[in-house]
């Protein structure tokens, strides 16, 4: 039989009385106005474990003319800094995940993220121990003054979805509250806030007179995740051969897509719902962290709003904790998708590609503790006072009901508010239309994963997306 290892009793849950002491004692953040968390790490480190961190062109926006002069001179700034940060993380194109049964991150590099990450959390959360929850957090690595720096950006944590029964239609409640999920909304938030300050020295971005109306600064994006992300990553049998490097495809169901709240529930073709079916009592088709991800390595993290405004972003690389299987993890996030592409030989459109991340473990130092799972999910980004908390069980924040600053509402807002040719009757479904490019890349994607693994992607509820930001 198949054991759901991120959802075993064997492996930490949150702990509702631990969050609940630890909302009490919550701390505020020293970055909230530079955002910056800073660790240095070794010259040995940078030279090792940097992949390429490729900037594509995309979207059909230009900036206005009385941009431009500055936006050139941004951008020639841009290219000589690639050129040095290129010099000091070599780019790899290729797969890289054929030699390495423990990671193909040095493990001196996997502990400095996962230590920063979780000193960011324990900082937030004092109270809160290791051991009493899943954490996922994001950070950026640079290249500064001829020195290497790594700070945390966005954090996330969270193992539960809404229930059916609370579903809406204005886009307030948070679906989904898996701490991946949670990190990668809070890591647009702080993307959103670069792009409100492009051009200022601490920005990571620049106003263009390209494709896309802005450009980020090179840097390399790196996720931590506290256990290995939930389906297609964490799922095999006591027979696989998880101690092998190179991803594996046997038995048949490793590859296939999978849906949470419904016991990791296969999905074998493309599924269309409606709201009413799910408030009838029928499971919510909430894909797992996994799909989510390998859907993230293929069309960029910055999702199908923020492609009209930033090249695709992919990440560099992630460190994995608890349920670490190197060949499950790479086939999970990006193996699959390789493999299915070219079994179909399509073609990656520009600006975007398939990118194989590295990755690295690094286990928790204290023993595994069983705890019951908590209905809290915390959010911070770099540059936030305190974190939030949302309760799980309704979508909102916890402390008065009101809409999460990591909802689609609130994040479809920051988007409107920097589109300049936005309108206000504009829906959350016709701006993510507006991406073609996007939307076309996705469905070469979901198509070659179709025919290849026989599993299906499930779309959203009828009516979810239908909502304005006013």
């Amino acid at each position: 039989p198949e054991i759901n290892h991120h959802s075993s009793t064997k492996h930490s849950k949150h702990s509702n009385a631990v969050m609940s002491t630890a909302k009490k004692h919550s701390h505020s953040s020293p970055d909230n106005q530079s955002g910056t968390d800073e660790t240095s790490t070794s010259e040995r480190d940078a030279k090792r474990q940097c992949t390429d961190h490729n900037h594509g062109d995309g979207g059909n926006f230009l900036v206005s003319q009385e941009a431009s002069a500055d936006a050139q001179v941004g951008i020639q700034k841009i290219n000589a800094s690639q050129k040095l940060f290129a010099s000091k993380f070599p780019s790899e194109q290729k797969n890289h995940h054929s030699n390495a049964i423990d990671g193909d991150v040095d493990p001196t590099f996997s502990k400095t993220i996962a230590n920063a990450v979780w000193d960011k959390f324990s900082f937030l959360y004092p109270d809160c121990s290791t051991n009493s929850t899943i954490v996922a957090g994001f950070a950026v690595r640079t290249l500064e003054k001829g020195k290497d720096k790594l700070r945390v950006v966005a954090l996330g944590t969270g193992t539960k979805c809404l229930q059916c029964n609370q579903y809406e239609l204005t886009g307030c409640a948070v679906l989904d509250c898996h701490a991946e999920i949670i990190a990668r909304r809070s890591f647009l938030r702080w993307l959103y806030r670069q792009l409100d300050i492009a051009g200022e020295p601490q920005s990571f971005a620049i106003r263009s007179n390209g494709k896309t109306p802005f450009e980020l600064r090179p840097f390399q994006l790196w996720l931590y995740c506290s256990q290995a992300p939930c389906g297609d990553a964490a799922v095999y049998t006591l027979n696989d051969p998880k101690s092998k490097a190179v991803p594996c495809f046997s038995p048949p169901n490793n590859g296939v897509f999978r849906v949470k709240m419904d016991r990791d529930k296969i999905v074998r073709f493309e599924q269309k719902q409606s709201l009413g079916d799910i408030q009838h009592g029928n499971r919510s088709m909430c894909h797992e962290c996994s799909d989510k991800l390998g859907k993230w390595f293929v069309v960029g993290l910055q999702g199908a709003l923020l492609t009209q405004l930033i090249p695709p972003l992919y990440i560099s690389g992630i460190v994995v904790g608890r349920v670490f299987s190197h060949a499950h993890i790479a086939r999970a996030l990006c193996c699959r998708s390789e493999l299915a592409l070219k079994r179909l030989g399509e073609t990656i459109p520009q600006p975007f590609s398939l990118h194989h991340p590295r990755i690295g473990h690094w286990p928790l130092v204290h023993g595994h503790v069983r705890t019951k799972r908590s209905k809290y999910s915390l959010n911070w980004a770099s540059g936030d006072q305190t974190a939030e908390i949302i309760d799980a069980k309704t979508g909102m924040k916890d402390s008065s009901g009101d809409p999460s600053r990591v909802s689609k509402k609130a994040l479809f807002q920051e988007f409107v508010r920097l589109h300049e040719n936005s309108s206000p009757a504009l829906t959350y479904k016709e701006a993510k239309a507006q991406s073609s490019e996007y939307q076309k890349m996705k469905s070469i994607w979901v198509d070659a994963m179709s025919k290849t693994f026989h599993t299906g992607w499930c779309r959203n509820p009828t009516g979810l997306e239908e909502f304005t930001s006013l």
